[in-house]
């Protein structure tokens, strides 16, 4: 298990999750709610959501399937608290996403955000779950992100990281889950991004629903496929009247989703998942990364672009 020293420096590995997409977030779930009481972050995880919605609300639930990710999300939000008081409020459960309407009263809860964890979850039972505890016009937030991001303008190192990513997905899919179901659900979902989510027409209203795509690029739900697993996706649940929209990097609402990284980030991706004995399994890989960075450019540093779904649906 990772330390908690540790574990702040690897989420400079990880997605950085921009202002702007808290500002997407929240500017939709004001258009039709005026309640900031209680946020609920569903599968905190390792992406850990919550202080950034305690900027805003009066209490976060924080919740994940694992007690571990409980554990380490309390023990860092007891530091972020103590540095910042007067803000929202805490309170911890281990509880799957499927029930997440056990933390509180039924129909209390104002905004539910989904950061990474939606394509692990048994989606309908998750999403009638979500239903049962948001409150009327409350506001449900399902984010996915690529695991692979793409290397803008060199070709060569791109392809490279793709078969680091197909490789690092495949060996931790295996260790995390050697239930090849769960596996390939997991994949499937993925690969769909935010568009095999289900917002049943009883509980959520569809002509505000809004689907989102970053750094998509025209390419609809294949540009959330997984390196290595193109072929597997699954069909849309979208409903007709759900709003589409999509944003690259130069937008307002896709801005910081684009950024420089040295050569070692792809090996500092391994460490994230708290695996660096195994680092030998990938030093060829990496080192075919590091090598094609050094000669492709002058500076030993690529830009690398994630590509996000995002879904925003209020309750009925």
């Amino acid at each position: 298990m990772t330390t908690e020293m540790d574990w702040d420096k690897s989420a400079y590995y990880r997605q950085h999750y921009p202002p702007s997409l808290d500002k997407v977030i929240m500017e939709f779930h004001r258009a039709h709610s005026n309640s900031l009481r209680l946020a609920h972050d569903v599968g905190s995880g390792s992406i850990l959501f919550a202080s950034r919605l305690a900027e805003y609300f009066q209490h976060v639930h924080v919740s994940d399937r694992k007690s571990a990710n409980v554990e380490r999300a309390r023990q860092r939000l007891d530091s972020w608290h103590a540095e910042n008081w007067w803000k929202g409020k805490f309170t911890f459960s281990v509880t799957p996403a499927e029930k997440a309407h056990e933390i509180a009263a039924q129909g209390s809860v104002d905004l539910v955000t989904l950061i990474e964890c939606a394509p692990w979850t048994d989606q309908d039972a998750m999403v009638d779950s979500v239903a049962r505890s948001l409150a009327p016009n409350g506001t449900l937030a399902v984010v996915t992100t690529n695991p692979a991001p793409t290397v803008i303008g060199n070709e060569l190192v791109n392809a490279l990281v793709r078969e680091f990513f197909d490789f690092w997905i495949n060996a931790l899919l295996q260790e995390l889950h050697p239930n090849s179901v769960i596996s390939k659900r997991y994949l499937a979902q993925a690969n769909s991004g935010v568009e095999c989510v289900p917002l049943p027409e009883g509980k959520f209203i569809q002509d505000v629903t809004k689907r989102i795509d970053i750094n998509a690029h025209g390419r609809g739900s294949a540009a959330h496929a997984l390196p290595g697993h193109e072929d597997m996706a699954l069909p849309s649940r979208a409903h007709s009247d759900h709003r589409r929209y999509e944003f690259s990097s130069e937008d307002p609402e896709g801005r910081g989703w684009r950024y420089e990284v040295e050569a070692s980030w792809f090996r500092g991706v391994i460490g994230t998942t708290g695996k660096e004995s195994r680092l030998h399994l990938y030093e060829s890989r990496l080192r075919e990364i590091e090598r094609a960075v050094t000669e492709t450019t002058s500076t030993g540093t690529v830009t690398i672009e994630w590509t996000v779904a995002l879904l925003l649906a209020t309750r009925k």
